[in-house]
This record gives C-alpha cells, sequence and structure tokens, in this order.
C-alpha cells in the first residue's frame, strides 16, 4: 500500500488551482503563440525572399542590357573589321598588280601596238592624229613603224615623257593618256566603288 504524505504549511492556502486544466489552457495559449510566430516568421520571410527576388531580377535585366549593347558592339566591329579586311585585300591584290605589271613592263613581256588601238578608239577619228609613245615603245610598234597603219592622219612620235607601255594620243578633239599607272588607279577606284 502506498504510503501517506503529510505536508504541513506556516500559512493558509489562498488559492487552488487544477494543474491538468491549467496545463491545456496554457498550452493552448502557446500554441496560439506559437502559431502567430510561425506566421509572422512566415510572413517576414516570404517578404525577404520578394525583395531578394526583385533585387536578383533587376541584376538579370540590367545584365541582359548590358549584354544585348555588347553584342551590338561586337556586330558593328566585326562589320568594321570585315571592312577593315576587304580594303586591305583590295590594296594588297593592287600592289600585286603593280609589282607584277611593272616586272612585265621590264622585261618588255607586253604587247605595245593594242595599247595604242584602244587608246586610238576612245577618240574620234578627225583631222590629224598625234600618237607618243615612250622610245623603246616606238621601236618595237608595228604601228609606228607603219607596217599596219594605213591611216595617214596618224603621226608617230617617240617621247622619253611617256611612261613605258603608255601612251599619249592628242587631237583637235581632245587627248587621251593610256599608261599602266592610269589603268591600275581606275581598277582601284572601281575595286573600292564596289566595295
Amino acid at each position: 500500500m502506498p504510503e501517506t504524505v503529510t505536508i504541513q504549511l506556516d500559512a493558509p492556502i489562498r488559492q487552488v488551482a487544477v494543474l491538468g486544466v491549467e496545463r491545456k489552457e496554457n498550452d493552448s495559449a502557446v500554441g496560439a503563440e506559437r502559431q502567430t510566430d510561425r506566421s509572422a516568421e512566415f510572413d517576414r520571410r516570404a517578404k525577404e525572399l520578394e525583395q531578394e527576388w526583385a533585387s536578383r531580377k533587376a541584376d538579370l535585366e540590367q545584365t541582359a542590357r548590358v549584354l544585348r549593347a555588347a553584342g551590338g558592339e561586337l556586330a558593328k566591329l566585326r562589320e568594321q573589321m570585315i571592312e577593315d579586311m576587304r580594303s586591305e585585300a583590295v590594296g594588297l591584290a593592287m600592289d600585286i598588280a603593280r609589282k607584277v605589271l611593272h616586272q612585265e613592263i621590264r622585261s618588255q613581256g607586253y604587247e605595245i601596238d593594242p595599247i595604242v588601238a584602244e587608246a586610238l578608239s576612245r577618240l574620234p577619228r578627225r583631222g590629224e592624229i598625234t600618237v607618243r609613245l615612250h622610245p623603246t615603245d616606238f621601236e618595237r610598234s608595228s604601228l609606228a613603224r607603219g607596217e599596219s597603219n594605213d591611216d595617214e592622219l596618224i603621226r608617230f612620235m617617240a617621247d622619253p615623257n611617256v611612261a613605258p607601255a603608255g601612251c599619249v594620243v592628242n587631237s583637235a578633239e581632245g587627248s587621251v593618256e593610256s599608261s599602266p599607272e592610269a589603268s591600275l588607279k581606275q581598277i582601284d577606284a572601281a575595286l573600292k566603288e564596289n566595295e
């Protein structure tokens, strides 16, 4: 059998409470308080996440704007580089053509008569025409020697001021200068115009 415990109090009992009941009421209050705290914590964390999302979204939008601008600049730079390379390629081609042409002129690997015929075709055949050639070309030209020139109104002259592989044709209608350098300049201008 259980033992009996006796408690002696020096003062009278003023209030009595049933602990189990009070505890249930207390547990309900604590639970409600905890629920309120959880709800407040949830709301606070949700606001923090929204702010963080908004901040990251703004950062991503700024990054996207910067990348779009950089992409546009890269596209412009690419086009400029392509244009520069085209110009350099034309310049290089012209330099090569000039060197090859000068090599041909030095070795006299060209026919002067077709050059003279092309220059003559650019002027109307009225009146007297004078064709001036470099002295070495004058000696090599069958037209200047009269071998294939039936036109008595065309007179040929040797002129050291005329470049080799070129000629100057003068008439009352005007004059035409045909020179390798002038031809190269026309080709260069045409190529640059088509860029």
